[in-house]
């Protein structure tokens, strides 16, 4: 079994209510409450004047450092992070994150077993601190069976709790959340949410392609993402019907030199939607890429 996913908690990160529907960017849907704010790929972290914690109004924290990291790895598309307003403090703010990662081979029972094992000194090299393992081991969710621990560094305030999701066959979803003692239960109820929408929605192999693509567009990847939203198309033929995947697409294929395919495939949107035609982004898309 490949080594846990150890890229996971930015411990100092931070950013009762009406429940509302948040579709992530990673393509599936989940019920949050007002308690929670959500920082996407690519569009918060390009906000003017979103540069610390309290530019978006949440507890300040003593590490910048640590935020510039957290703006990086939103604006390289790699990470979703889900913010709790209510339980987090100066000292421990509270997030759960969201990241695809490759390989989605499904791990066995002695696979997990034996990551068990070697998880606490992998997790300290990572820390320099001491860490007691709370739980370690397979958990299920929607027929997929995965591994899954928790666990806290003795150095900081911080609990933190980590899925990783394999599917298709193609990709990890990895959930990871960090929490004081205070929110504990929050962070695992919205940890558990957010696992069991992401395995609701992405088994359909197409919403899960056009996931991958969107994630390998952010990074930069777009051989990639044009790959996985042919994909996708090929899977189902009704992810046509999704303009902003489409348009994406469409503009990978002209930044990778054939701005004439890119052109082709949102003029096959529109005569299968013609709609589309009176749409603005659309017809934005359409003049960029004709003018290539």
């Amino acid at each position: 079994m490949k080594k846990p996913y150890l890229t996971l908690l930015l411990l100092a990160f931070s950013v009762g209510a009406h429940a509302r529907e948040y579709k992530s960017f990673f393509e599936f849907k989940v019920d949050l409450t007002d308690d929670w704010l959500v920082l996407p790929p690519g569009e918060a972290a390009n906000i003017e004047g979103v540069d610390s914690m309290e530019s978006i109004g949440l507890p300040a924290t003593a590490d910048k450092e640590n935020f510039s990291r957290i703006l990086k790895r939103l604006r390289n598309g790699e990470i979703e992070y889900y913010l709790d307003k209510k339980y987090s403090t100066g000292d421990s703010n509270n997030n759960v994150s969201v990241q695809i990662v490759p390989d989605g081979m499904a791990p066995s029972l002695d696979e997990i077993e034996e990551g068990c094992k070697s998880l606490v000194g992998d997790l300290e090299k990572v820390f320099s601190s001491k860490v007691d393992i709370a739980s370690c081991g397979p958990k299920t969710l929607g027929g997929i069976t995965f591994i899954a621990y928790e666990y806290r560094v003795v150095a900081l305030p911080t609990h933190a709790i980590q899925y990783e999701i394999p599917l298709h066959g193609l990709f990890r979803v990895v959930i990871v959340g960090g929490s004081n003692l205070a929110g504990l239960d929050a962070v695992r109820r919205v940890t558990d949410d957010l696992a069991q929408s992401a395995i609701r929605d992405l088994s359909n192999k197409a919403t899960a392609c056009v996931a991958l693509a969107k994630a390998s567009y952010a990074s930069g990847d777009y051989l990639k993402s044009v790959k996985f939203m042919k994909m996708a198309i090929n899977e189902d033929l009704g992810t046509v019907a999704d303009l902003d995947a489409i348009i994406m697409a469409s503009d990978a294929l002209s930044k990778l030199g054939y701005p004439d395919k890119g052109e082709k495939l949102l003029l096959f949107h529109s005569d299968m939607y013609p709609e589309s035609r009176e749409n603005e982004k659309y017809l934005a898309a359409l003049r960029s890429v004709s003018a290539n």
